[in-house]
């Protein structure tokens, strides 16, 4: 891979979450991935406490935030800086009806 020296803008970064092969890439991880086992295993280690509040910042489409929602964690609070992907992360939460 050939790195390249130009800066990476907020437009860049919104211009490529913002395709429609990403942002289904993204919300397929998200239904069919969910957590890695490592991932779970870090994460019960680390918050005990299951009523802990918790923020996700960068949550794409939740991918994260719903897997901790399945571990039992109740009080979790997701953002992203793409609309797009909050839109997504919005039609799975209808989907999987939790309070995140």
């Amino acid at each position: 891979m050939i790195f390249s020296s130009k800066k990476v803008s907020s437009s860049d970064v919104l211009k490529y979450y913002s395709d429609k092969h990403v942002l289904r890439h993204y919300e397929e991880a998200t239904g069919l991935v969910g957590l890695w086992e490592s991932e779970k295993v870090v994460f019960q280690r680390s918050i005990k406490n299951k009523c802990a509040q918790l923020l996700e910042i960068g949550c794409g489409t939740g991918r994260i935030s719903f897997g901790m929602s399945q571990l039992g964690y109740a009080k979790i609070t997701a953002t992203d800086f793409s609309k797009k992907m909050i839109i997504r992360a919005k039609k799975l939460n209808e989907k999987y009806k939790t309070k995140i």
